[in-house]
C-alpha cells in the first residue's frame, strides 16, 4: 500500500480525492490546501472545498496562506511529512510548488491537467480550450517539476469537446471518467511500469480569469460572445452594468429590426435571455423589460 498526499482546492478535485481515499492501494496521509477565504462580500471566511473533504474523513489537513513565510500552517512539520510519503497528487492547488518542495516525496508530486499538454498550459486550460473552439483535448498525468505545466508526461487520455460543453459541463463528464483512469495510471508510475516522458510540439498558454476577460469588447462577435458564455459561464456589458448568461445571435440584417431587446456586436446582435443585473438576482429578460419600463412611468 502506497502513502500518499493529496493537494488541491476546488470541489472537482474532490471527485479525484475520493477515488484515492476509496483504494486498497493507498493510505492518504494528509491533505494540503489553501487557507479558508473571505466570501459573501468579504464578511465570512470559508473553508475551501477540499479543507471540508478532508476534515469530513479525519484526515489532517495543511491550510496554507503563503508558501514562503506563511502563518497559517507549521512548515517543518508539513516538510517532515512530505519526506514520508511515495507522491503527492496534485489537482487545482492555485499556488506554485517550490522545487524544494517537490524533491521530498520518494517518486515526486503527479499533477493532474485537464488539456493536452503542452497544449493550453497555466491556471484555466478549460476555459481557454473553449475559447479557442477546440474540438478535441486531453486529461493529462504529469510528472511536475519546477516550471509550471513543463513536467514529462506520464499518460493522456483524449476526450472530445461537444458544441453542448461548456465549463461546467465539461468538468463534470471529466470527473467521471477521469479518477479511475488517473488511479490506474499512478499506481502503473509508482510500481514502476510507466516512465514519463518529455511533452512534445508547440506549447500554448491559459491566463488567470479576471474580470476583465467576462467584459464584452467593441470587437467582440457572435462567435466571440457565444464561447465567452462557454467558457465562463456569463459575459458582461458593463455599459449597461449587465450580465448575460444565455442569449440568441442575430445576423446584421436581422439587427436591424425593432421591437427586440438586442445588444449589437461586432458582426450582428445578441438577444439576451436571461440576465442579472448589478447587485439583482438572475431574472428572464422579459422582467428585466418590464422593470426598465416601470422605471420609466415613474
Amino acid at each position: 500500500m502506497k502513502r500518499i498526499a493529496l493537494c488541491g482546492t476546488p470541489e472537482f478535485a474532490c471527485k479525484f480525492f475520493d477515488a484515492v481515499d476509496n483504494s486498497r492501494d493507498y493510505v492518504v496521509e494528509f491533505v494540503i490546501t489553501q487557507c479558508a477565504k473571505k466570501k459573501d462580500r468579504g464578511y465570512a471566511l470559508a473553508e475551501s472545498a477540499v479543507a471540508t473533504w478532508a476534515r469530513e474523513r479525519k484526515i489532517e489537513c495543511f491550510e496554507i496562506d503563503k508558501i514562503q513565510g506563511g502563518q497559517s500552517y507549521d512548515k517543518q512539520d508539513l516538510e517532515v511529512k512530505l519526506v514520508q510519503v511515495d507522491c503527492v497528487l496534485l489537482f487545482a492547488f492555485g499556488k506554485i510548488i517550490p522545487l524544494n518542495w517537490l524533491q521530498l516525496p520518494r517518486m515526486g508530486w503527479l499533477n493532474i491537467h485537464p488539456s493536452k499538454l503542452p497544449l493550453q498550459r497555466g491556471p484555466s486550460p478549460i476555459q481557454y480550450s473553449l475559447l479557442n473552439g477546440l474540438k478535441e483535448s486531453a486529461l493529462t498525468l504529469m510528472l511536475m517539476d519546477e516550471s509550471m505545466d513543463t513536467g514529462n508526461i506520464i499518460a493522456q487520455l483524449p476526450f472530445d469537446i461537444r458544441e453542448h460543453h461548456n465549463a461546467t459541463t465539461l468538468m463534470r463528464e471529466i470527473c467521471v471518467f477521469g479518477p479511475a483512469w488517473v488511479l490506474e495510471n499512478m499506481k502503473k508510475y509508482l510500481d514502476g511500469k510507466i516512465f514519463p516522458t518529455a511533452q512534445q510540439g508547440q506549447a500554448t498558454y491559459s491566463k488567470l480569469i479576471t474580470k476583465e476577460d467576462y467584459v464584452v469588447q467593441a470587437t467582440d462577435t457572435m462567435n466571440s460572445v457565444r464561447a465567452k458564455i462557454k467558457a465562463f459561464g456569463y459575459v458582461y456589458f458593463s455599459q449597461l452594468e449587465l450580465k448575460c448568461f444565455a442569449c440568441e445571435f442575430i445576423s446584421c440584417c436581422e439587427a436591424e429590426g425593432d421591437g427586440v431587446f438586442k445588444i449589437d456586436v461586432a458582426d450582428g446582435a445578441i438577444v439576451p435571455i436571461y440576465v442579472q443585473k448589478d447587485g439583482k438576482k438572475i431574472m428572464h429578460i422579459r422582467n428585466y423589460i418590464n422593470g426598465l419600463r416601470g422605471q420609466k412611468n415613474k
